[in-house]
């Protein structure tokens, strides 16, 4: 994440150690809560709901002490585009697993009809400009994507 670098970059490694000794104390607990049989008992869906729990005090613990340290601005329109698509994924998971219940084969039908419905509703907010929809696009072609990474790769 950049703003850690921002962060180290003016020598602040004291906030670093402080930030990943939150993250360490919010991973043991976090597993004891998702994963520990008399508490939710998630299991691999617990180690992912961990790991995202893990994402979001880091990026945010980083992010907060960016713009405490180095006025960083933040974009209000990325953070609301985040919360739009986080509520639509949480939104997706409970619907997925209703239709898990009837359908056999649940996943073929929401994988299309989630990224369907969630760049219809960041068109229809006015979250996905033109040049949003050409990286879509640029990225769904196979061939670019392709050429794109041989040139990566070959420097």
């Amino acid at each position: 994440m950049p703003y850690g670098n921002i962060i180290s970059g003016m020598g602040k490694f004291n906030y670093d150690v402080f930030i990943n000794l939150i993250c360490l104390a919010v991973f043991i607990l976090s597993i004891f809560i998702f994963i520990a049989p008399l508490m939710l008992n998630l299991g691999a869906v617990g180690l992912a709901a961990n790991q995202l729990v893990m994402n979001f005090t880091k990026n945010g613990l980083y992010l907060h002490f960016a713009k405490k340290l180095g006025q960083v601005h933040i974009k209000s329109n990325n953070n609301i585009r985040h919360i739009i698509i986080i509520a639509w994924t949480i939104l997706a998971y409970f619907i997925s697993i209703y239709l898990k219940k009837f359908i056999p084969l649940w996943w073929l039908l929401m994988i299309p009809i989630y990224f369907i419905t969630l760049y219809l509703i960041l068109n229809l907010t006015g979250f996905m400009k033109k040049e949003h929809w050409k990286l879509l696009l640029d990225t769904l072609n196979f061939k670019k994507t392709l050429k794109y990474a041989y040139n990566e790769i070959k420097g």
